[in-house]
């Protein structure tokens, strides 16, 4: 397992590389098991900012929402990627290939609300305003959830072999409707 300190800066670094390894498929469970370790880590922090903000006790209980919102709603839609493009693309990835790379873009997502997790506690701190707390909440999810799709859709369209036209388009088609599908399960 690589040192969780270490797996999000050398990723962001070089993204290719690390998506490339994993069409090699080089240490895909050690990487699987880090990114999902610091996903969990960065959105139990990031669920405590938000909770602080009406009290200690939804502090703790956020921290244990917030991780499990995201990582369930990847394993209820990971199959669904997983066999439709084994179904109708042929995909040579196994299915630990597939989660490292969906993986991937929930680390982006997690490592960036970490990131903004100081500037969560400030407002927390001074701010009485609990309308506008929800919405730069709902704002700093919302811009990290859309940089942690971008790694993904870069990831996939990385580790996938490239096929030919038509079924590239399929492929993309694919991942796009996956992407709104895991979208609509998280927001439930």
């Amino acid at each position: 397992m690589q040192n969780l300190f270490s797996i999000m800066p050398e990723f962001l670094r070089d993204p290719d590389a690390f998506f490339h390894s994993i069409q090699r498929d080089e240490n895909v469970k050690s990487k699987a098991l880090s990114l999902g370790l610091v996903s969990l880590f960065s959105f139990m922090v990031y669920g405590f900012m938000v909770g602080l903000a009406k009290s200690p006790l939804q502090a703790l209980s956020s921290s244990v929402k917030v991780p499990v919102l995201f990582l369930s709603t990847m394993l209820f839609c990971l199959p669904a990627l997983y066999f439709f493009s084994l179904a109708l693309l042929g995909t040579p990835l196994k299915m630990m290939q597939v989660l490292t790379v969906v993986l991937s873009g929930i680390s982006v997502t997690a490592f960036l609300l970490l990131g903004l997790s100081p500037i969560t506690l400030f407002f927390v701190l001074t701010s009485g305003n609990y309308e506008f707390f929800q919405l730069l909440a709902v704002v700093f999810v919302g811009i990290s959830a859309c940089i942690g799709m971008y790694f993904l859709w870069r990831g996939m369209t990385l580790v996938e072999p490239t096929r030919t036209d038509a079924l590239n388009v399929l492929g993309k088609r694919i991942l796009f409707l996956w992407v709104l599908v895991y979208g609509f399960v998280g927001t439930q």
